[in-house]
């Protein structure tokens, strides 16, 4: 799982190694990109 700024969302995604998007960034829910990266992990089981 990678995080990137996706331009055509303007925000950060959290995408598997095929690039399918598994989570969007929402700060009003992640606060930090570091939460958004513990968030999606989560997601992934590990």
């Amino acid at each position: 799982m990678s995080i990137q700024f996706n331009s055509a969302l303007n925000t950060h995604t959290a995408t598997d190694r095929y690039g399918v998007v598994l989570a969007i960034y929402d700060p009003a829910v992640h606060c930090t990109l570091a939460d958004f990266r513990v968030a999606a992990r989560s997601l992934l089981g590990g």
